[in-house]
């Protein structure tokens, strides 16, 4: 199964979950880079996605026209990765829409860095997207000393698209039970424990 195969696999076992069986506490957001790009480019997202984009600029010919191609959306994760499963669901709602597909660009890597960088220095002409979240536009500047791109400076944000769930869990057998318990485990020895993510 290709890639594509099994992202778009990914989009319909997300489509069939109830959200109402989530617990919900990563988000994910829709950004463009942050240099001139026209509200009339961005305006038919905030039809579909519920925010307008605060941007001005490209040539009027070009706003008017847009979008004239297809657009490319980078997800900084693997394909099937949650971040992905809402970059295809969101990018196959809104093609419908603007009569243009999207191509999925998964580039990941480096707690999503690699495909950020990537996005940041693309051409801020409206197509080139990037499906950013809590790790790439906020924790990644703390962990890394130089993610390779500022997220307040080379990003604008268009629009939320989604919560994605976190949840903590261990072997049945540890004593911890609770964020309290991890919290005062964590400060009682310090670096000693080990901690693993996935979304």
């Amino acid at each position: 199964m290709s890639p594509i195969e099994q992202g778009n696999q990914s989009v319909s076992s997300f489509r069939k979950s109830s959200a109402d069986n989530l617990s919900m506490s990563s988000k994910v957001i829709l950004t463009g880079l942050k240099r001139k790009c026209s509200g009339d480019i961005m305006h038919s997202f905030s039809k579909f996605v519920g925010f307008a984009v605060l941007c001005v600029g490209i040539s009027t010919s070009q706003a008017q026209t847009w979008p004239a191609k297809p657009i490319r959306l980078i997800v900084p994760y693997a394909v099937g990765q949650g971040t992905d499963i809402a970059a295809r669901y969101m990018a196959e709602e809104i093609a419908k829409e603007i009569k243009q597909p999207f191509i999925i660009d998964n580039r990941p890597g480096a707690g999503g860095n690699v495909g950020t960088q990537l996005a940041a220095r693309s051409t801020p002409d409206g197509y080139t997207l990037l499906v950013g979240t809590n790790a790439t536009h906020a924790a990644n500047s703390f962990l890394f000393s130089n993610p390779g791109y500022d997220p307040q400076v080379d990003f604008e944000p268009i629009a939320m698209l989604g919560i994605l769930p976190l949840v903590y869990v261990t072997q049945p057998s540890n004593s911890l039970s609770n964020m309290a318990e991890l919290i005062r485990a964590a400060r009682a020895k310090p670096n000693k424990l080990n901690v693993a993510t996935s979304t």
